[in-house]
């Protein structure tokens, strides 16, 4: 049988398809990625609680494990409930004061730096 002249073949409408599937593969992976990003999670916000006079890095740790991670949140804890934290860390936290870090919070979250490195300059270890 002798071989087809290329003008007696027509191409295929099958021959479009594959790049079809491809463009349409592509999309539905773009769709899936943008789907998966908007499902993550927001970063949460954390700051630098060791900013704050009388807290270290254990203690900072300690906070942020019961959910304190910002200064706003530290601004608005009670102090007896922040002693209750501490005392989850141990008895060596015992002997620590959080009466003043409600309010240097308080300052970090504002912004007002000035204020509380003035305030801190009249603490000792936090306390007043």
């Amino acid at each position: 049988m002798p071989a087809p002249k290329a003008e007696d073949v027509q191409a295929a409408p099958e021959a479009s398809k594959p790049a079809e599937k491809t463009d349409q593969a592509e999309a539905e992976a773009k769709k899936k990625e943008v789907t998966k990003a908007a499902k993550k999670p927001a970063a949460v916000k954390k700051d630098d609680l060791k900013k704050i006079e009388g807290i270290g890095p254990k203690i900072s740790e300690l906070l942020v494990t019961n959910g304190i991670t910002t200064f706003e949140a530290l601004s608005k804890a009670e102090p007896d409930a922040i002693r209750e934290i501490l005392l989850t860390g141990g008895s060596r936290y015992k002997m620590h004061d959080p009466t003043t870090w409600p309010e240097q919070a308080g300052l970090a979250a504002q912004g007002a730096w000035e204020k509380l490195k003035k305030l801190q300059e009249d603490l000792d270890g936090g306390r007043k």
